[in-house]
């Protein structure tokens, strides 16, 4: 990437500012400026975890800091990781109410609606509807392969979930196919 002169000038001082407590010195703000350009290079199909991105960073400062530097970097890394683990401790909390409820619908759907459902002598009446059953059967198949489509998809992206959000993302997906293969 090429820069101004000045705007380069502007980049480190930056990267020093950014890392104020590391007391940076101009060529050691530009091996960081280097990394930073690097980690962040775009591509649409592969990406940094949030812990493969701190890994990375940690190597990259390990090369780069003094060992002084070093030390006063792992203590800000702890607390950033420290950090990050209580975000995930306080969503898998908030996914765990979101499971029970998906859960309690799900029950409900399949214990009590559907069989109640289909009990109603209403239903006898919708012949034209139930004349177009291959109609019905496809569109059903077809919805089926794009929820497992989608599905996959979610799946095949890197895994930054813990597992209680994962299950309550499985979760989700099967509550949205019980309920689109029930109105279909």
């Amino acid at each position: 990437m090429s820069m101004a002169p000045e705007e380069y000038q502007w980049h480190i001082k930056l990267v020093v500012a950014r890392h104020e407590s590391l007391n940076l010195t101009y060529e050691q703000a530009e091996k960081v400026f280097a990394y930073e350009q690097e980690k962040d290079t775009y591509s649409n199909k592969y990406f940094f975890t949030l812990w493969e991105d701190a890994d990375y960073e940690y190597s990259a400062f390990r090369e780069i800091l003094s060992e002084e530097q070093f030390k006063i970097y792992e203590i800000e890394l702890r607390k950033r990781i420290q950090f990050n683990e209580q975000s995930f401790i306080e969503q898998d909390n908030e996914m765990k109410m979101d499971i029970k409820t998906h859960n309690e619908l799900l029950e409900f759907y399949e214990t009590k609606f559907i069989p109640d459902f289909f009990k109603d002598p209403f239903l006898l009446h919708f012949g034209p509807f139930i004349a177009d059953r291959a109609k019905v059967k496809y569109i059903r198949e077809e919805y089926k392969q794009y929820l497992n489509d989608r599905k996959k998809e979610k799946l095949k992206q890197p895994l930054q979930l813990t597992p209680v959000q994962f299950y309550g993302i499985l979760l989700g997906w099967r509550l949205k196919a019980f309920k689109n293969a029930f109105y279909i």
